[in-house]
């Protein structure tokens, strides 16, 4: 399937506390609110991979089979912007599971031959998996390695060290969804 165009709404933020904190998250919101201007977001949706999310310009797509897994293919789309390469992609893999959601979160870690330096639970709907973060020596890796109703889910950024946009990231992975079954 291939990528649709749409739009997303920027996340916004809020401040409390002192004056100073104040000023200084005010002009971090009006950042936020700008919604990465260089960044071109639109929607990917694909109805086999039952799942939607945006990138930050036009995506390609392409499809390889997992190394580890023969006759497993995953569906990728990304898009490349402001320094860093943004991706999302499923596999049908019916028997996913943990033990999955760990030797990928593994292997993508190692094609930046990084070391994972935070990983935490997590569910977004129903999918289930694991936030990660793993540094290399040139590259920095935030991934989300989920799994439901048999599909292994990736949405990943790898961008250099000075060019981690976190407005970006934020906006990337909340726009993250696995579609109601059907």
């Amino acid at each position: 399937m291939r990528p649709s165009a749409g739009s997303h709404p920027c996340s916004r933020t809020s401040a409390d506390g002192p004056r100073r904190a104040r000023i200084a998250l005010a002009a971090l919101a009006l950042t936020a609110a700008a919604c990465s201007p260089e960044l071109d977001w639109r929607e990917v949706r694909s109805d086999e991979g039952a799942f939607v999310a945006v990138l930050p310009g036009k995506p390609s797509f392409e499809e390889r089979e997992l190394s580890d897994r023969p006759g497993v293919v995953m569906h990728l789309w990304s898009a490349r912007a402001g320094g860093a390469l943004y991706g999302v992609g499923y596999a049908n893999v019916p028997e996913a599971g943990p033990a999955l959601v760990a030797s990928t979160r593994d292997a993508l870690a190692a094609n930046i031959a990084g070391r994972i330096v935070a990983d935490r639970e997590i569910a977004v709907g129903r999918a289930l998996g694991r936030e990660f973060k793993a540094e290399g020596a040139a590259a920095t890796l935030i991934a989300r390695v989920l799994v439901a109703d048999g599909k292994l889910y990736q949405v990943a950024l790898i961008a250099g060290k000075e060019s981690l946009d976190a407005t970006g990231a934020d906006t990337f992975f909340t726009s993250f969804r696995v579609l109601p079954a059907r």
